[in-house]
């Protein structure tokens, strides 16, 4: 037999013996695009993600985004200059654990919206600004959140719906109350023009407003 007739037919046996090898690798390549297509799909854990009033993430990924929201609540309403209270953003969010109003400021461009007090936390935040503008009151990983600029205040409040208020933030809660009674005491006396019964209803007023505020703080 003719020997380069030999070599091509244990060439072409050896390239016949390959095809199943390089079908086997070809279905691994395809199972590895199936897995990875799911995988990118459906997520192993939680998938961080954003999409229009939904978070769901870790901490991290939740107190960034509402870093972000808060930040264009402000500039929506012009650092603080619109008239008008807006709400910017109703959100639901599911985080794997935690976060904080600490965690959220991490996050937050606190030369552009400051956040000096941690309200919750009740305490100050040096690092973030030396003004207030941020009113936090979000106590758990999930839960529906509001987004919301308050005219009268001048400030972002980030406010979990429905929570019930305790310890420092029901105190914060309760001062804001009284001082928005104060103020309408204040208003409704500058507008009266009957002398004597103007100043004895606003001494009345402010009594009773006094007396609030001290059973609103003892409840909490």
């Amino acid at each position: 037999m003719d020997i380069d007739y030999m070599v091509y037919m244990k060439r072409r046996k050896g390239a016949v013996m390959s095809y199943p090898e390089l079908i086997m690798i070809i279905f691994a390549l395809a199972l590895g695009m199936l897995l990875f297509a799911m995988v990118s799909k459906f997520g192993i854990g939680v998938k961080n993600s954003f999409e229009e009033d939904n978070v769901i993430g870790d901490s991290d990924f939740v107190s960034e985004t509402l870093a972000i929201l808060a930040k264009n609540c402000w500039k929506l309403n012009k650092k603080g200059n619109s008239k008008a209270n807006d709400v910017c953003y109703t959100l639901t969010v599911n985080s794997t654990e935690n976060y904080t109003e600490s965690d959220f400021n991490r996050y937050l461009d606190c030369g552009y919206l400051a956040n000096s007090h941690l309200n919750i936390e009740d305490e100050a935040d040096e690092d973030c600004g030396e003004e207030d503008k941020v009113y936090w009151e979000v106590f758990n990983k999930d839960s529906e959140v509001k987004i919301t600029y308050v005219a009268s205040r001048r400030r972002i409040e980030i406010i979990e719906v429905n929570s019930v208020c305790v310890g420092a933030c029901c105190v914060e809660k309760c001062k804001l109350l009284c001082d928005d009674f104060k103020n309408n005491c204040e208003e409704m006396h500058s507008r009266c023009s009957s002398g004597v019964l103007c100043d004895s209803f606003y001494d009345e007023c402010r009594g009773t407003a006094d007396e609030l505020c001290v059973k609103c703080t003892e409840n909490c």
